[in-house]
């Protein structure tokens, strides 16, 4: 009797898993060994994002285009927060806006009954763009910028 072959869903599943697991194991991103976080009690969801995020990132150039977006997040006001254009992961130059820098080099984790769920805002550019701007975002991406300074003189004291 020949083995029963797995179902294509379960098939992609295990592959896909397998796969994260591979990429994990080979390359090198430096990300902060941290235990799943659970979001603070707010609405303001850029607070939660960044509250249980970890970060990920291979150099010192990619270190410094995420601390140069994070202090763009913290002076520009909106409309030109919009504007700039961030080099993407190979720092190719004027790839990326400043949303995208975030989706590729943070991954917000946060504790849910039952496990972890990646957390993706989903509400409106404008609302983003918004709730980045209040004063409750201002220290969390004051953090965020001392990281990413700690990242840039670890890689280059390697």
């Amino acid at each position: 009797m020949m083995p029963r072959p797995l179902s294509h869903g379960l098939s992609v599943v295990v592959i896909l898993a397998l796969s994260v697991m591979l990429l994990a194991c080979s390359h090198p991103h430096h990300v902060a060994k941290e235990e799943t976080k659970v979001c603070p009690a707010t609405d303001n969801l850029v607070v939660c994002y960044f509250s249980t995020a970890q970060i990920m990132g291979d150099s010192e150039g990619q270190f410094r285009e995420i601390r140069r977006a994070l202090m763009d997040a913290l002076e520009l006001p909106i409309e030109e927060l919009r504007k700039p254009r961030y080099s993407d992961y190979r720092m190719v130059p004027n790839q990326w806006t400043f949303d995208q820098l975030l989706s590729r080099y943070f991954v917000s984790i946060t504790g849910i009954e039952g496990g972890a769920k990646r957390i993706v805002p989903e509400y409106s550019a404008d609302e983003f763009y918004e709730d980045l701007k209040t004063q409750e975002v201002v220290p969390v991406l004051q953090d965020w910028i001392k990281r990413a300074e700690l990242s840039i003189d670890s890689i280059a004291g390697d």
